[in-house]
């Protein structure tokens, strides 16, 4: 139980005979540091009860009230308790405006407590001009019910009941049951109003000595008051010590024991020791029940912290479950981290790569800029150049075709002429020196075949790559790739990297030894050349052909190979990191008669 301070006062009366009011006064209300406050304990039908109060509020700007179990850490499990309340602050100025509210609500072991988090706004509770609070005092009010009756309870009768209450300077301090007010007299004079407020001294007096003079009468009490006392007295003793403690019947008893020792003095079927003991009965009573209370309250403390022991260990079980669920956790998104931060540094090296490309894209592209602007100039030259060659074309070959036409004219002439000057031996030197002679045409076929027959013993295959690196610093028209032995022959690959006259790559299979080969030579061979697509292997450019080679047609291939366009686009994949791949496939096979 918490007050606050000196001069908090409260009391319990019975209202209407089903409603039970109780009164907090509490005093120095704005010099309050606790967070939260309880009132005394009050009894309504046997059940403890008491006022918690928030005066800073709960979690808000608003004063919070809530009615609480009292007594709810004794109870045995499963416990509940109905009841219909209404909370009340009371403005001391004027009653008809206090702040009321009202609510019912099954109290439990899990909801101890039930009210109203923002009952009142602190600005409003603490307004000068509003009587919430007169002389730094509160006054709080609680109306409880057990009873299901619905509107037993309202702002209508919190308002009404004991008005005149709040304006009198006695407080009562312990709870008194009063009766139900009737209807032709104010609700405030259900309350004795003492002129003075009395001391515990004054009150322990007068109640011990009028305990002595009612000892002391000598009352008669009649037959039927006897039995009904002893009926009383035998229906308590049935109960168990606790449910008599709980159903609040000592009272009445105190009057039961008075008859029955009155009766006792006046009959002699009663023993003194009898006697005696009956009149010892009625404090032994109350202490034996107050006993079985006792040891039930402590029987029940046992088993709600044996549940809360219990509940515990369990919540701290599942720490630890979810305290190792969480370590693993923690180490799967480690990995995760981990395997990111790879990805994060193929990606970086990935970005520096295309980078670099870019870079390369650039100087490339500057410097093919600067070409295009030099052919540009070098065009206007030769255009007019051409023009002029066009016109002296023309006159060449008006003369070309004079001379042709002359020499035709007189060719008859000359033949006949030599033919009168030299005979006919002369005739025949002549051919002879015109047409080969046939033994050196059969030397050349013989080594000719020679030749051929190794391509036809064994017709070998095989492949060459050619990486070509730093493609924007080639100044070169055309470029040969290193010598490659293929069938026994030496081959190599011949590129336009800027086109053979043409805007498309130019690319031919070349024999590399063609000038130091015997006279007649040839070889028939089957070969494919390709680009190489450094990103994705299937847009590969490869092109197939076949060719005899010989002294006139030492090299064979495509002049139009690909366009310029796609294969100096960085996004194609031909050329990457300024690089660039071609491959041949050669098979050298038999040589056509």
């Amino acid at each position: 139980m918490e007050l606050q301070g000196d001069g908090s006062k409260s009391w319990c009366v019975d209202t209407t005979g089903k409603v039970r009011k109780f009164r907090w006064m509490i005093k120095k209300f704005s010099c309050i540091t606790d967070k939260k406050l309880y009132s005394e304990d009050f009894i309504v039908d046997g059940n403890k009860w008491r006022i918690l109060i928030y005066p800073k509020g709960n979690k808000g700007d608003h004063l919070s009230i809530c009615l609480g179990v009292a007594d709810s850490a004794s109870l045995p499990s499963g416990w509940s308790r109905y009841a219909q309340f209404g909370l009340a602050v009371i403005d001391q100025i004027d009653r008809k405006t206090s702040i009321t509210k009202v609510a019912t609500h099954v109290f439990n072991v899990k909801e101890v407590d039930r009210g109203f988090t923002s009952f009142l706004s602190l600005a409003e509770l603490h307004n000068p001009r509003r009587g919430y609070l007169v002389n730094d005092a509160c006054l709080v009010e609680a109306y409880v019910s057990t009873d299901r009756t619905t509107g037993l309870i309202s702002h209508e009768l919190i308002v009404k009941t004991d008005s005149a209450i709040g304006n009198q300077k006695t407080t009562i301090t312990r709870p008194e049951e009063i009766t139900t007010p009737s209807s032709s007299r104010p609700s405030c004079q259900i309350v004795d109003i003492e002129p003075e407020e009395p001391t515990k001294e004054d009150m322990n007096t007068f109640f011990t000595s009028l305990e002595s003079e009612l000892l002391s009468s000598n009352t008669v009490f009649s037959q039927e008051e006897a039995e009904e006392a002893l009926a009383k007295l035998e229906a308590a003793l049935n109960m168990t010590p606790i449910n008599f403690h709980d159903s609040g019947e000592f009272s009445p008893l105190k009057l039961a024991f008075k008859i029955l020792a009155s009766v006792g003095c006046s009959s002699t079927n009663l023993t003194i020791e009898q006697k005696n003991k009956l009149l010892a009965m009625e404090e032994s009573l109350k202490q034996l029940a107050d006993r079985a209370a006792k040891a039930v309250e402590d029987k029940n403390r046992l088993t709600a912290k044996e549940s809360m022991k219990k509940t515990v260990t369990c919540n701290l079980e599942c720490s630890l479950i979810r305290y190792k669920e969480v370590e693993s956790e923690v180490k799967q998104v480690e990995k995760k981290l981990a395997a990111l931060q790879e990805q994060v540094e193929e990606a970086q090296k990935e970005r520096e790569s295309m980078l670099a490309e870019q870079k390369g894209i650039f100087r490339s592209s500057k410097n093919m800029k600067i070409e295009l602007e030099a052919l540009a100039k070098e065009c206007e030259d030769c255009e007019a150049k051409a023009k002029v060659a066009k016109d002296e074309e023309k006159i060449v070959e008006a003369e070309w075709g004079r001379m042709k036409h002359f020499i035709s004219s007189i060719k008859e002439d000359i033949k006949r002429e030599l033919k009168e000057q030299y005979g006919g031996e002369e005739e025949q030197e002549v051919k002879d020196t015109l047409v080969p002679h046939n033994d050196s045409v059969e030397v050349a076929k013989e080594t000719a075949s020679k030749v051929d027959a190794q391509a036809v013993d064994d017709p070998p295959s095989g492949r060459f790559t050619w990486k070509i690196e730093n493609i924007s610093k080639l100044n070169t028209k055309k470029l040969y790739s290193d010598i490659f032995f293929i069938g026994g022959y030496k081959w190599r690959i011949l590129i336009f990297p800027k086109g053979n006259n043409v805007s498309h790559l130019s690319m031919y299979l070349d024999v590399a030894d063609s000038t130091t080969l015997p006279y007649g030579w040839s070889r028939y061979t089957q070969f494919s050349l390709a680009v190489c697509n450094q990103i994705h292997n299937k847009y590969t450019i490869r092109k197939d052909t076949q060719h005899k080679f010989n002294a006139r047609e030492s090299d064979w291939g495509f002049t139009s190979f690909m366009p310029l366009g796609d294969l100096y686009d960085p996004c194609r994949g031909y050329l990457v990191n300024d690089t660039f791949v071609v491959e041949a496939e050669v098979a050298v096979c038999k040589v056509a008669d």
